[in-house]
């Protein structure tokens, strides 16, 4: 199965994607996981296929270090 990764979901829930914010909105069911994304990811080393990062990059301070977890997270040729 796919690993996807919906972040800074706020209230928008994808299926099929475990999603991610530093808030848990009220709505939040199972797929929500409550991370901080200025540190270290919890994903191992290449173990994601897809990474959604809309509207998020621009609010997390050190774009490096964002740009450079994401490149850590996925999978070769994962998107």
């Amino acid at each position: 199965m796919e690993l996807r990764l919906n972040l800074g979901c706020s209230t928008t829930m994808h299926p099929n994607s475990i999603n991610v914010d530093c808030y848990r909105p009220p709505e939040a069911d199972d797929s929500f996981l409550q991370a901080d994304l200025t540190q270290r990811w919890p994903w191992e080393d290449s173990s994601v296929d897809h990474i959604r990062a809309h509207d998020i990059i621009e609010h997390l301070e050190d774009k490096v270090f964002t740009m450079n977890e994401i490149h850590r997270c996925l999978k070769p040729g994962g998107s």
